[in-house]
């Protein structure tokens, strides 16, 4: 028997033990090696897999049944087949149709071509999806840093508004960096080191424009990713401590300009839609001023620019489309100002988006407001809700200031 094809005859066995699908391609992009998980995962007809078949052949059968999504079907085998004939290091995960997210490893190889190996991790997906819902829901602020050098593993959309950084900035970061005093973080490692036993400790943290706020912080440790970490959660009390000192302004009702409330609504969420959305603000240029509380309006508006970036954020993961867009817009019409915010992102349902208007889930959760008792009993306004496979709208009606 000839030794390369002994060879490759053991190593195609080997691969059948794989639970993960396998496929080899030489230098001219033909299949080499692969495995039995290699066809069920990918649902390839079994006469389409065999020793020689053509990388091209398999990828525009993969673009005719659109797991590549929309588009020119052969400008995406053109591109996939230039970048293996040029192989490198990838990792990625795909989404296919139906759902299942499958996890793309490959290398090239000394002799020319590329292995790649094709793991299913739609549960996994599932799971970390769950949990992070779980957080993100949390009204505190929920980080993860390593014991061994304080670098930030993981950070809620939560612990991004109260300290002002993107969460991009927050990974690049160290827990001490959130902390006025860095040594006032360490007593508080020092004593869950000691005895695990810190809870709602009140601590001066600091926000990226170096404005200092009082935090309460609870404290465990566990492991993260293979790495000894702490767990933390942050409450910020600044409202409460003003309340109990006397020192909270009164909240008043005052002829507010439009315009410039929604300009302040976009940039205080910028954080959450800046990597998945562009925003677009437009004002009527007869639009009167509206009486209300700029500072609980502007929060409801925030609770509804917030949901419309989750919305986005959700349908670019899922399709891999580019970035979505928010229409944020102040209307006077002869029924009084309308305020909508609408998106193209993932579409919502009745049940959900009315309990993120009343701050049982989503944003209005992790900001702890309620959006339907701002607009309706506070200031006497209404909603009207619109959702649909094309994204969804939020509309706040108030009478016109006379």
């Amino acid at each position: 028997m000839n030794e390369t094809v002994g060879l490759r005859e053991i190593a195609q066995e080997a691969l059948h033990h794989l639970d993960q699908g396998v496929s080899v391609y030489d230098s001219n992009l033909n299949l080499m090696l692969f495995n039995e998980h290699f066809i069920e995962l990918l649902e390839f007809p079994k006469d389409m897999v065999f020793q020689g078949a053509r990388f091209e052949d398999l990828i525009r059968y993969n673009a005719q049944r659109g797991e590549y999504g929309p588009g020119d079907i052969d400008r995406q085998v053109k591109e996939r087949i230039e970048k293996a004939r040029n192989p490198t290091h990838h990792s990625y995960r795909r989404t296919r149709p139906d759902g299942t997210v499958i996890q793309v490893d490959g290398n090239p190889l000394p002799s020319g071509g590329f292995i790649a190996t094709y793991t299913d991790i739609t549960e996994k997906v599932r799971a970390e999806a769950f949990l992070r819902e779980i957080v993100e829901a949390t009204p505190a602020g929920f980080l993860v840093t390593r014991q061994s050098d304080g670098h930030i593993a993981f950070a809620n959309q939560r612990v991004s508004a109260l300290h002002g950084y993107s969460l991009a900035e927050l990974l690049s970061m160290r827990g001490r960096d959130l902390y006025a005093d860095p040594m006032e973080r360490q007593a508080l490692l020092d004593r869950c080191l000691a005895d695990d036993d810190v809870e709602n400790i009140e601590a001066t943290l600091v926000r990226k424009d170096s404005t200092p706020f009082p935090g309460l912080i609870t404290l465990r440790r566990a492991d993260f990713q293979g790495h000894p970490c702490f767990f933390g959660w942050i409450i910020d009390v600044s409202e409460q401590k003003a309340t109990w000192s006397g020192d909270a302004p009164k909240e008043e009702k005052t002829p507010t300009d439009i315009h410039r409330l929604l300009v302040k609504t976009v940039d205080a969420t910028k954080s959450r839609w800046s990597p998945v959305a562009n925003v677009t603000i437009e004002v009527d240029n007869d639009m009167p001023k509206l009486v209300c509380n700029a500072k609980r309006l502007g929060e409801a508006l925030e609770v509804l620019v917030l949901n419309s970036a989750d919305m986005a954020a959700n349908r670019q993961s899922s399709n891999g489309e580019e970035l979505g867009l928010i229409r944020v817009t102040g209307r006077y019409h002869a029924d009084g100002i309308r305020l909508t915010v609408a998106d193209n992102g993932a579409p919502l349902n009745q049940a959900a988006m009315a309990s993120i208007l009343k701050g049982t889930m989503g944003p209005g959760a992790e900001m702890d407001v309620n959006v339907e008792q701002i607009v309706k009993e506070e200031h006497g306004g209404s909603i009207a809700m619109e959702y649909g496979e094309n994204g969804n709208t939020i509309v706040l009606l108030f009478r016109a200031s006379p």
